[in-house]
């Protein structure tokens, strides 16, 4: 079978694939999990599966997008509820995750999210607070520092960079 069956309960959310495609990420809403499933001849299987939340978390938290940065180094999981990204380096070696850490997204209710082609920003939309989050992005660490104070938008729901022409 080429399905990949998601536990019950789970909330399977955004699947993004690294860009080689021979890894895939999904996040699980309900659970506030990222699931590293491996691909190859048109079937995913789990490999790892990793909170997104800080340990010791006890608040309400969900999760709602993934994004793979374009070199392939790290993914990002937006965390609603704890108000974060949680930030992951992709192992080149056996494809699972580490944990780098989490980053605030100054706002609440972080929907959505974009990564710039080139790498070097993420943008957050905080649905709730009504305002963007700019990070500038470390390719070596994965790390995110702010690019400053919160910009007003009134419930941004999707961050999208155009690619350039020709560019996948």
């Amino acid at each position: 079978a080429r399905d990949f069956a998601t536990p019950t309960g789970s909330g399977p959310r955004p699947l993004e694939f690294s860009p080689n495609s021979t890894l895939a990420f999904c996040t699980y809403e309900l659970t506030s999990e990222l699931v590293v499933l491996k691909y190859g001849d048109g079937h995913l299987s789990e490999l790892q599966r990793v909170s997104t939340l800080p340990d010791g978390f006890a608040g309400s938290s969900t999760n709602a997008e993934v994004r793979v940065a374009p070199d392939g180094k790290h993914v990002y999981v937006s965390n609603r509820g704890h108000d974060s990204l949680a930030c992951f380096a992709i192992s080149s070696d056996a494809g699972g995750v580490r944990l780098i850490g989490h980053v605030s997204t100054q706002g609440e209710t972080p929907r959505n999210f974009g990564i710039s082609p080139d790498g070097a920003w993420i943008v957050v939309g905080n649905q709730d607070s009504h305002t963007l989050a700019v990070f500038r992005r470390d390719a070596e660490s994965g790390n995110l520092a702010s690019a400053g104070a919160p910009i007003d938008s009134p419930s941004p729901a999707l961050i999208y960079f155009p690619r350039a022409p020709g560019k996948p």
